[in-house]
Parts: C-alpha cells; sequence; structure tokens
C-alpha cells in the first residue's frame, strides 16, 4: 500500500510540476524577459555612441563660438579703454552739448 501512495504521489507530483501550463508559462515569462532585455543590450549601445557623438560635436561648436564671441568682446573692451583714456578736447565737449 505504501508503494501504491508513493507511485501516486510521483505521478501527481509529476502532472503537477511538468505539465504542460507550467512549461507554458515559463516559456512565455523567457520570452518576455528577453524581448524586455534586448533593447538594452543590442540597442542601447548604438543609441548611447551616437548620442555621445552628437554631444561631442555640440561642445566643440559652442567653444569655437565662445572662443569666437570672446576675441570679439575682447577688442570691444580695450576700445573702451582707450576711449576712456584718450583726453577729451574741447570740440569733443562741445559736439556733445549740441
Amino acid at each position: 500500500m505504501k508503494d501504491e501512495q508513493r507511485q501516486h504521489e510521483r505521478d501527481e507530483w509529476a502532472k503537477s510540476a511538468g505539465g504542460p501550463r507550467e512549461r507554458l508559462m515559463v516559456g512565455l515569462g523567457v520570452i518576455a524577459l528577453l524581448g524586455g532585455l534586448y533593447p538594452s543590450f543590442f540597442l542601447f549601445p548604438f543609441r548611447l555612441e551616437r548620442t555621445h557623438r552628437d554631444a561631442l560635436a555640440n561642445l566643440t561648436k559652442a567653444r569655437n563660438d565662445a572662443q569666437e564671441i570672446g576675441h570679439l568682446r575682447r577688442g570691444e573692451v580695450r576700445k573702451r579703454v582707450q576711449n576712456m583714456k584718450t583726453p577729451v578736447t574741447d570740440a569733443e565737449k562741445s559736439d556733445d552739448k549740441v
């Protein structure tokens, strides 16, 4: 009787543990997991590289623009300083009053 009961329990365990529903659920779970992780492993690195290149180009352009604008500003400041250093003549004072 014990042997029959053990055999019956083994059969029940085999049916419940390895049934088609459970295999289907595990299979679908694995497929969903792979489908969710696929973009992060295969698509994201390419996007990251492209984003990096775009950022590099934008920063280089901004640096060049800043250097050019800085050069122009320094020139304008030099002109103002020169204007401040030169003495104001009487002719210029009369032009300012008019």
